[in-house]
């Protein structure tokens, strides 16, 4: 089959498909049939989908496809649906189905202010900790808002430093580390306990008009963490160019070193990792505490809280809805986000020292116990967001995620968190004008050897089809218009 009639034959299903949509909109009975679903329904899916895989690049692709009819209670379609593949980002609905079930019984993320002191007359005797449980949208404003609170219970100076604790996960912050992978598809920042801005820093050079002058230096977040060597200047030539270096200094402050020339009246930014978010979190605290009218007496550093020194006072608990942050990583399939919730579920779990291993003896454990079709043998999870390619799972035990989670007391939150094709996140800008477009939930799976897509379709006849597509192989672009017109072709059932 050439290239130009795979791509006739592709492109016609879909028009099938949005031709079909078009007549129910204009049809007397425009609404959807909800007949009574029986096996006669799906008779011809077989032929159908098969017709759609008869290319000849998937003799050289591994594939496998699941789809389940929940009014039916039985698989109607299942091609290679247990073979093992790499799944991508769909690893990330692992990650945040076993956050769910891990946290089903207090679904937020805190982070906690505690006190190896006490208040006396509005003086806080002690050290103030701010404790990270991994809430990874932690930002300036959240720092500011607590502090507001603190202030609120009248504490207006403090005896003692600001620490940022973000024991709660393990050392190991590096993703490609704790992975084992033997290549780094993407690099991520810093996986932490107690992050900031996604633990990026936004470097921000500003000039003027005046050759010769240094630029104007800010930072997002601003901290007393961050120092900056500035030898950068305002240029008129043709040739100017920037360069910013980052380095930890002997204090465990972050050098920021800006070289060369920019031209006048121009804004540039520049982001870095940044490699000490605890220190950054602490200092940043200490100048909103500052800002709000609490005097601090102390500095700003990194220590953990412990307990065993002094009964643990704790003055206050900022909550993070885990639907907020799980959203991010399915919609948006924000690999960052889906690390932190991996090193959660390990923390969590605190199984295994090392939070990594933990979690993913943790996710395995969360499988077990949903009745997964075989997650022990040989399904692999090497990190939450699918960026590793030794990351193992097949197809009928993706779906059977979804089909579990449609049970449990989350689901509509759960669901709300996957992308709405032709609306929003990973699916914006698929299956437009076909009858599965603002109807199919989904996450997506993108590496340069692999495509996968999982989700949920509502068919004409009103039955919920759940369904994953996996595809490894060296023609993405093929495989993913070949799951539009899968996913279209069962959406018209």
């Amino acid at each position: 089959m050439n290239n130009l009639y795979k791509y006739i034959l592709l492109q016609v299903a879909l028009i099938l498909c949005a031709t079909n949509l078009v007549a129910q909109q204009y049809s007397d009975n425009a609404t959807p049939i909800n007949s009574i679903v029986n096996q006669a329904t799906y008779a011809n899916i077989n032929a159908n989908i098969n017709s759609l895989l008869n290319a000849k690049e998937l003799n050289k692709t591994k594939f496998g496809i699941a789809i389940y009819s929940a009014k039916l209670n039985t698989w109607i379609y299942t091609n290679n649906s247990k073979q093992l593949l790499i799944p991508a980002s769909n690893t990330k609905l692992v990650t945040t189905f076993s956050t769910y079930e891990l946290l089903r019984n207090n679904p937020f993320i805190t982070t906690t202010i505690a006190t190896d002191g006490a208040v006396s007359d509005g003086t806080l005797n002690g050290n103030l900790y701010i404790i990270g449980n991994g809430d990874v949208l932690l930002s300036v404003n959240d720092l500011e808002a607590i502090a507001d609170e603190l202030h609120k219970l009248g504490i207006k100076s403090i005896n003692g430093n600001i620490y940022g604790d973000a024991s709660f996960f393990d050392s190991i912050t590096n993703r490609f580390h704790y992975s084992g992978d033997l290549d780094e598809v993407q690099a991520t920042a810093p996986v932490t306990a107690l992050p900031i801005t996604q633990n990026i820093a936004n470097i921000i050079i500003t000039s003027g008009n005046i050759a010769g002058k240094q630029v104007n230096i800010q930072s997002v977040p601003q901290s007393d963490a961050f120092a900056f060597v500035n030898n950068s200047t305002i240029s008129k030539k043709k040739k100017t160019g920037i360069s910013v270096t980052t380095t930890i200094d002997a204090n465990g402050k972050q050098i920021f070193r800006i070289s060369g020339t920019i031209p006048p009246n121009r804004t540039l930014s520049y982001k870095h990792f940044i490699k000490k978010p605890a220190l950054v979190v602490a200092a940043t605290l200490k100048a909103r505490l500052t800002a709000v009218g609490i005097n601090v007496n102390g500095q700003f550093g990194e220590s953990k809280f412990k307990k065993s020194l002094a009964p643990a006072v704790i003055l206050y608990q900022f909550n993070r809805n885990i639907n907020d942050i799980v959203a991010i990583a399915n919609k948006n399939s924000d690999n960052y986000v889906a690390e932190t919730l991996f090193k959660i579920n390990g923390a969590i779990a605190n199984a295994h020292p090392n939070t990594a291993k933990s979690a993913t003896s943790a996710e395995m454990a969360v499988l077990k116990a949903n009745s997964i079709p075989n997650p022990s043998n040989g399904f692999i999870f090497n990190d939450g967001s699918g960026l590793s390619r030794r990351n193992a799972i097949n197809a009928e035990g993706l779906a059977t995620i979804l089909i579990k989670a449609q049970n449990k007391p989350y689901w509509n939150d759960y669901a709300a968190t996957l992308a709405i094709a032709g609306v929003d996140g990973t699916l914006k800008k698929r299956l437009i004008g076909t009858n599965a477009e603002n109807n199919l939930r989904g996450k997506t799976g993108t590496l340069s050897n692999v495509s996968s897509l999982a989700g949920f379709v509502t068919t004409n006849a009103g039955d919920a089809l759940i369904f994953a597509i996996i595809f490894n192989g060296g023609y993405v672009g093929l495989y993913k218009q070949i799951e539009n017109s899968i996913c279209c072709a069962i959406a018209s059932y």
